[in-house]
C-alpha cells in the first residue's frame, strides 16, 4: 500500500512505506562505521578505511574517498541482507567531513531489481559543506533518472532494492572527503494521542517522516478512515522545494477524514512553490470546514505583480541570511482553524475557479482539549524542518579575492575603500582591495557607437547608509563632450545561485539593477558597474571625467578615462546571435488584463536583446493554425506580426528557431518512438490530410508570409534530444526525412548531441543546435547543412573569441540559453525543481534586469565584431594593395591569439580579465592604424 494507513499519532504510531505494508522502525539502525569487526555489508571501491578520529563520526574508524582522475571513487552496499533492513525506515543517512575550503559535490546511485540502464537509477547529487555535515535521504519515494538527469515519473521498489553507491566522480583537482556512520533512522517526531497528521502529494512524491501520505488513489472510505472525495490526477504535482512535507502537493472535491464528535483544531498548509517557472495563482479561494466558510481570499493581476512575484526584487541576500525563514516560511504559509464534528466527519475544502487556487499541501488535526500540546507539536515539526533544511542546503560564499590593503586617512574618513576591478572579475561580497586595484581610473576604449562596461568595488570600512554615486560630463577633445546621460550606473544585487538540481547556493554579484542608495555593511564588498554607450558621432580622442561615490558629502572621486577610437565596428551579419526563449514575461496568461504590459515589456525585451549584440529574435506569441482546406492553410498571425515588427525595428531579422515561441499553435508534432504513425493519425484526423501534406501546406504558407514582410527566414523547431532510453532515436531521424522531403525550403531544425546514433541528423537536419565540434561542424558542412551553437554559460570568451574561430570553420549562429527562464519565483533560486537559466531578471519597473552574465555576453559580441572587422580591413588592404606593414601585424596577431582555441575544449578561448583588456586594446590599435592607413571614414 502508498500512502495508505492513517497516522494516529498515538499509543500506536504507524507509519507506512512506499510499497511497503511494514511497520515502521523504532530504533536507529547502524550500516556501516568502518570499525574493526565489523560484518562485511559495505563494499569501498577506490576508498580507504583509515584510523581517524578527527575525521570520525562514529568511533575512530572512517572511510577516506580521494578523487580520481577518471574513476568513480566510494563506497557500494550490494548485500541483500543489508539491502532488505530499508523497508520500514524512512532516512538513510550518512555524516561527511570536507577538509577543502570549498563545497565538495558528490553522487548517490540506488537501483533496484528492475534497473538496467543509466536512465533507470535513482541517481542524486549531495553536497558536503566544508567541515561536518549530515546528508539525509528520504526512502519513501526514491525517484528514477531519465537520460537528461530530470527525474521521471517512477519509482524504484524500496522492498527490491539491490545497489547502493555513495561517490565522488572523476575531478582533475585533487579531492578528499570522509563519509562516516552510514545509517537507517525512523520518525523523529514525538507521538501525540488523538492526533492525525496527513502529507499530499502524487504517488512519485516522498512523504515526510511522522506524516501519513495521501496520494491521488487515496479515495475515502469507511474502512480506511480518511481519503479524497473525487480527487483529480491533474491537481497532483512534486515541486521539490523546500522539503518532503511542503514540495508537494494534491486536490480534489475535498479531504474527509472519520473523527470522534467534537471540536478540534487544525493546521493547513495551501500554498506551494511552482514548477518550471509557474508561479502558482489564483483568481480566488475559499477553505471551507464541514460546511463553513472560514477563510475567502482573492487576488488580481497587478496585485499578484507587485506584492506577489516582485517582492524580493529590491531585497538582495548577504552572508548570514536565513533563508528559510526569509523565503520558506512566508510562502508554505500554515492556516490555523477552528474545526467542529458533530457527524462523525471532518470535511475540508478548497473552493476555487481555478487549479491552482486548489492546492493541499499538509494538514494536521488534534481535538481543541489538545491545543496546547498540538501547536508545541507542530512548532517542534517547524524546528526540525528548520534544522533539516539548512543541514540540507549549503550556502557558499566565494573565497576572499584581493589583498585586504591598510585604509589610508580618506579612506577611514569616508568610511570605505573604492577599488577598480576588470569587469570580467567578480566583486563578491567578501572580495578585498588589491593593492593594484586603488588608486586606478576606470577606463573605457571604444569605438564610435559602442557599448562599453567598467566596475568599481566598495570595500566598507563601517557600516554607512545612503551612498549615492554620480557620473559627471566627459570632456573630450575641442571641447567634444559626452554627457553623463550615456552612463547607466547599476548596483551588482547579490543573488543566492542555485547550482542545478544540487543543494548548493552561491552568493554571487549577479543581477545588475538600477539603484538611489546604498546601505554598506563592515566587510561586505559592494560592486558597482558603469555601462557607457558612446554616441556613434562622438569625435575620437581621449576624455576625462569622474564618478563620485560617498554619503555626508565624504565621498571618494575615482578618475574616468576614455578613448574613443575613429574605427567603427561592423554589424554582426554571417552568424546569428540571440538567446533562446527571449520573449516577454511568463505571466501574461495567468490573470485577465496583462496583455498591454506583456507586450511594454516584450519592446523593453527586444531593446535589450539589441543593446547586447543580438541580431535574431527566438522567442515571443504564437500564431495560430485556424484550417487547412483544398490545399491552403489559414493562420492567425496577429501576435506575430505585432512581435516581429517590433524585431525588425530593432535589426533582430537573422534566422532564428521558435523554441521560445513564434511557433504555430495547432500544429501537429510528436517525436515519441512511433511518432510517424502517430502524426500521420493525427493529422488526418484534424485536418483530413496526410501528415507530409500538411507540413507543405502550413510551412508553404509560414515561409511564404515571412518573405512578404521581409523578415528573413524562420527556423522551425521541432526536436528536442531523442534518447536512448526513450526509445525514439530512430523513429526522430525518420520524422527528419519526412519533414524535409514535404517541405525542402523550410529550415527545420532541433537540440540534441552527436552519438548514439544521432550523428545522422547532422547529416539530414537543415539546421542542427548542437554544442559545436570538429565532428558536428565536419558533418553538417560535408552535408551541406548548418550548425547553431548554444551555452548556457554567461561567460564572455564563448560569444567572442571561441564563436569567431567555428564561425570560420562554418557555425551558422550562437544562442544564450534561456534569455528569461525565471524560477517560479524569479528572487528565490531555489523556489523550482532546477535553477533559473536567466540572461535577465523580470523586473517590476524596468521591465528586465541584466546579469553580469548578459552584460558579458555583449562584451563578446564585441570581441567578435572587433575581429571581424580587423578581418574585413585586412582583406580590403590586400585588395587595394595598401597598408601592407598594418595588414601584416594584424594578421600575425589575430593568428597568434587565436591559434591556442580549441573547439574540443571551449575554456582554451578564455582568458584572465586582465588579458582580455589586453586583447582589446590590442585589436584597437591595429584597427586604428589600418583604418587610417586605408583612410578610412
Amino acid at each position: 500500500m502508498k500512502r495508505c494507513i492513517a497516522i494516529v499519532i498515538a499509543s500506536m504510531f504507524v507509519l507506512s512505506l512506499r510499497g511497503s505494508g511494514a511497520e515502521a522502525k523504532k530504533e536507529p539502525l547502524l550500516l556501516a562505521s568502518f570499525e574493526p569487526g565489523e560484518p562485511p555489508v559495505v563494499a569501498p571501491h577506490g576508498a580507504t578505511v583509515v584510523k581517524d578520529k578527527e575525521h570520525a563520526s562514529h568511533g575512530e574508524y572512517t572511510l577516506k574517498i580521494e578523487a580520481s582522475a577518471k574513476d568513480y571513487n566510494g563506497v557500494a552496499i550490494d548485500d541483500p541482507a543489508t539491502l532488505k533492513k530499508f523497508p520500514g525506515y524512512i532516512l538513510l543517512k550518512f555524516d561527511t567531513f570536507n577538509p577543502q575550503a570549498a563545497p565538495v559535490m558528490f553522487g548517490i546511485r540506488i537501483d533496484d531489481v528492475k534497473s538496467t540502464s543509466y536512465g533507470m537509477r535513482c541517481n542524486k547529487e549531495g553536497v558536503a559543506a566544508p567541515g561536518w555535515s549530515t546528508t539525509e535521504i528520504n526512502l519513501s519515494s526514491l525517484v528514477r533518472s531519465n537520460g537528461k538527469g530530470n527525474t521521471s515519473r517512477d519509482t524504484l521498489d524500496i522492498n527490491e532494492l539491490k545497489h547502493l553507491d555513495l561517490f565522488l566522480g572523476p575531478s582533475p583537482t585533487p579531492t578528499v572527503l570522509y563519509l562516516d556512520n552510514i545509517r537507517l533512522e525512523p520518525v523523529t517526531l514525538p507521538p501525540l494521542e488523538g492526533m492525525y497528521a496527513f502529507d499530499f502529494g502524487p504517488k512519485r512524491a516522498p512523504i515526510y517522516p511522522g506524516f501519513t501520505g495521501c496520494d491521488e488513489n487515496t479515495v475515502y472510505s469507511d474502512e480506511r478512515g480518511y481519503g479524497w472525495i473525487n480527487p483529480s490526477p491533474n491537481l497532483f504535482e512534486n515541486v521539490y522545494v523546500p522539503d518532503a512535507l511542503a514540495g508537494d502537493y494534491g486536490g480534489g472535491e475535498g479531504f474527509r477524514l472519520k473523527l470522534p464528535n467534537g471540536n478540534y483544531e487544525i493546521q493547513f498548509c495551501m500554498d506551494p512553490f511552482g514548477i518550471w517557472g509557474r508561479y502558482p495563482t489564483y483568481s480566488s479561494r475559499a477553505v471551507v470546514i464541514n460546511g463553513k466558510e472560514l477563510l475567502k481570499q482573492t487576488m488580481n493581476g497587478a496585485d499578484f505583480l507587485d506584492k506577489v512575484y516582485y517582492a524580493y526584487e529590491e531585497d538582495e541576500d548577504f552572508p548570514g541570511v536565513d533563508v528559510w525563514n526569509k523565503y520558506i516560511v512566508p510562502r508554505n504559509k500554515i492556516y490555523t482553524f477552528p474545526a467542529e464534528v458533530a457527524d462523525g466527519f471532518l470535511n475540508l475544502q478548497l473552493k476555487s475557479p481555478d487549479k491552482h487556487g486548489k492546492h493541499y499541501l499538509f494538514l494536521v488535526v488534534y481535538p481543541e482539549a489538545k491545543k496546547e500540546d498540538g501547536r508545541k507539536w507542530m512548532a517542534e515539526l517547524d524546528r526540525q524542518r528548520h534544522e533539516k533544511f539548512n543541514k540540507w542546503l549549503t550556502v557558499d560564499v566565494p573565497k576572499p579575492t584581493g589583498d585586504d590593503p591598510a585604509p589610508g586617512a580618506d579612506d577611514k574618513g569616508r568610511g570605505f575603500i573604492p577599488f577598480v576591478r576588470p569587469t570580467d572579475a567578480d566583486i563578491a561580497v567578501s572580495a578585498r582591495p588589491g593593492k593594484d586595484e586603488i588608486g586606478k581610473p576606470l577606463a573605457f576604449e571604444c569605438a564610435r557607437g559602442e557599448r562599453d562596461q567598467a566596475q568599481f568595488g566598495l570595500y566598507p570600512l563601517e557600516a554607512l547608509n545612503g551612498v549615492t554615486v554620480e557620473v559627471s560630463d566627459l570632456s573630450g577633445p575641442d571641447g567634444a563632450k559626452i554627457p553623463s546621460s550615456a552612463f547607466r550606473v547599476r548596483k551588482a544585487r547579490n543573488f543566492l545561485k542555485h547550482a542545478g538540481r544540487m543543494p548548493l547556493v552561491t552568493l554571487l554579484p549577479y543581477i545588475l539593477m538600477e539603484f538611489k542608495s546604498l546601505d554598506l555593511k563592515p566587510g561586505v564588498a559592494r560592486a558597482v558597474w558603469l555601462t557607457l554607450a558612446v554616441p556613434a558621432d562622438a569625435k575620437p580622442g581621449a576624455y576625462l571625467g569622474t564618478v563620485k561615490a560617498g554619503a555626508d558629502a565624504k565621498m571618494a572621486t575615482i578618475p574616468i578615462n576614455v578613448i574613443v577610437h575613429a574605427f567603427q565596428l561592423d554589424k554582426v551579419t554571417d552568424v546569428t546571435f540571440t538567446s533562446t526563449g527571449a520573449t516577454s514575461c511568463a505571466w501574461r496568461p495567468w490573470f485577465p488584463g496583462l496583455d498591454e504590459r506583456w507586450w511594454q515589456v516584450g519592446e523593453i525585451v527586444i531593446k535589450d536583446l539589441e543593446e547586447h549584440g543580438m541580431n535574431a529574435i527566438n522567442g515571443g506569441p504564437n500564431a495560430k493554425l485556424l484550417s487547412v482546406k483544398d490545399g491552403k492553410a489559414e493562420i492567425d498571425y496577429a501576435e506575430v506580426d505585432r512581435w516581429m515588427e517590433l524585431a525588425a525595428k530593432h535589426g533582430l531579422t537573422m534566422p532564428a528557431d521558435d523554441y521560445g515561441g513564434l511557433s504555430i499553435e495547432g500544429m501537429v508534432w510528436n517525436s515519441g518512438p512511433d511518432c510517424i504513425a502517430v502524426t500521420e493519425k493525427t493529422s488526418k484526423e484534424k485536418f483530413g490530410i496526410s501528415f507530409p501534406e500538411l507540413v507543405k501546406t502550413v510551412y508553404g504558407e509560414w515561409n511564404r508570409h515571412f518573405k512578404e514582410k521581409g523578415w528573413g527566414r524562420r527556423l522551425v523547431h521541432f526536436l528536442d534530444e531523442p534518447r536512448a532510453e526513450w526509445k525514439n532515436i530512430e523513429s526522430c531521424a525518420e520524422l527528419i526525412k519526412v519533414c524535409t522531403a514535404a517541405s525542402p525550403e523550410t529550415l527545420f531544425t532541433g537540440y540534441y548531441s552527436p552519438g548514439q546514433g544521432r550523428d545522422v541528423y547532422f547529416q539530414t537536419m537543415p539546421v542542427s543546435i548542437a554544442h559545436a565540434s570538429a565532428l558536428t561542424l565536419k558533418l553538417c558542412r560535408d552535408a551541406g547543412k548548418q550548425l547553431f551553437e548554444y551555452s548556457g554559460a554567461h561567460v564572455r570568451y564563448d560569444f567572442g573569441r571561441l564563436c569567431f574561430v567555428a564561425s570560420r570553420q562554418g557555425l551558422k549562429g550562437f544562442y544564450r540559453n534561456g534569455y528569461i527562464f525565471a524560477c517560479s519565483d524569479p528572487y528565490f533560486d531555489l523556489s523550482d525543481e532546477e535553477a533559473s537559466w536567466c540572461a535577465v531578471y523580470p523586473s517590476k519597473e524596468h521591465g528586465v534586469n541584466d546579469t553580469v552574465g548578459w552584460e558579458r555576453t555583449a562584451n563578446g559580441v564585441n570581441d567578435y565584431r572587433y575581429l571581424s572587422t580587423l578581418e574585413r580591413l585586412i582583406k580590403k588592404a590586400r585588395t587595394e594593395n595598401k597598408a601592407k606593414a598594418e595588414a601584416d601585424a594584424a594578421e600575425s596577431y589575430m593568428t597568434e591569439t587565436l591559434k591556442p582555441i580549441e573547439l574540443e575544449k571551449h575554456d582554451t578561448a578564455n582568458l584572465t580579465p586582465v588579458q582580455f583588456v589586453e586583447f582589446k586594446h590590442t585589436l584597437a590599435g591595429h584597427l586604428d592604424r589600418l583604418w587610417n592607413a586605408l583612410e578610412m571614414k
